[in-house]
């Protein structure tokens, strides 16, 4: 039983560990996907980076999506 808490106390303190290394490389994506298309002189290039920031937005940030 003591080990179990043992063990739940290391996922739990991991979780908390990592999650702002999650959002540090969420942001990081996004800003190379704005700045990719602000650079971008090809139009389908720019377009296909404009429908992934989209994407990026739809599964991380809904209001922007639109």
């Amino acid at each position: 039983m003591r080990l179990n808490k043992h063990i739940l106390f290391i996922i739990v303190m991991n979780f908390f560990i990592l999650l702002p290394y999650v959002g540090f490389n969420q942001t990081q994506h996004k800003n190379q996907l704005i700045k990719t298309i602000q650079s971008e002189t090809n139009q389908r290039e720019k377009y296909l980076n404009t429908l992934s920031l989209g994407e990026f937005y739809k599964t991380n940030n809904i209001g922007k999506a639109d």
